[in-house]
């Protein structure tokens, strides 16, 4: 189990139905779509700044464009053309905290990447991840991929992968008093 431990990092949330938002959470660019955080971008030439959390998965709507658009994030080596089509599109999955120069077609910007803070919400290692396990017995949500998961997991975890959160909350319903684990395989997973 602690070897399984050391390659994710844990989180751990009080509800995951009933947050309140946050001043940062307010201020969060776009929406979150089947696991997604879709940003609409039009092509009408002015400077965008665009807010997201670490550890977001970005996809943009885009609308006016002729042709696909690229995508560039030099910072981040970031360099893509964009698909219309948000059912096909690619991610791009924001995994450091910083302002970010972008390009977007014709368009320049910025990204910003804030870590997302909620009063009861509380990142932890896995020591203590371990320690909550073994005195706390909490509910543990594994958000990683199907393939993933079945390459080894904690035990009683559900797996429900981050993309499938919406669709799947109502298995969540009767967890909303219980204290929650989160984990998956690279650091955060936002879905509020």
């Amino acid at each position: 189990m602690k070897s399984l431990f050391s390659a994710l990092l844990l989180f751990v949330l009080a509800t995951i139905i009933t947050v309140p938002l946050s001043a940062t959470a307010s201020r969060i660019s776009g929406k979150i779509e089947q696991g997604y955080r879709v940003i609409d971008v039009s092509n009408d030439n002015k400077p965008f700044t665009f807010t997201v959390f670490r550890g977001d998965y970005l996809k943009f709507r885009l609308t006016g464009f002729t042709s696909p658009p690229g995508l560039s994030i030099p910072q981040l080596k970031v360099n893509k053309i964009l698909e219309p089509d948000l059912a096909e599109a690619s991610y791009i999955k924001m995994k450091k905290v910083g302002i970010f120069d972008a390009l977007i077609g014709g368009r320049s910007g910025k990204i910003e990447v804030v870590e997302y803070t909620e009063p009861r919400y509380q990142a932890v290692g896995t020591q203590k991840a371990a320690t909550l396990i073994d005195n706390f017995s909490p509910f543990i949500l594994d958000v990683r991929t199907r393939r993933e998961f079945a390459r080894g997991h904690l035990p009683n975890a559900l797996n429900i992968p981050l993309q499938e959160i919406q669709r799947r909350v109502h298995e969540l319903q009767g967890k909303k008093e219980e204290m929650l684990l989160i984990y998956c395989a690279t650091g955060i997973q936002n879905f509020f």
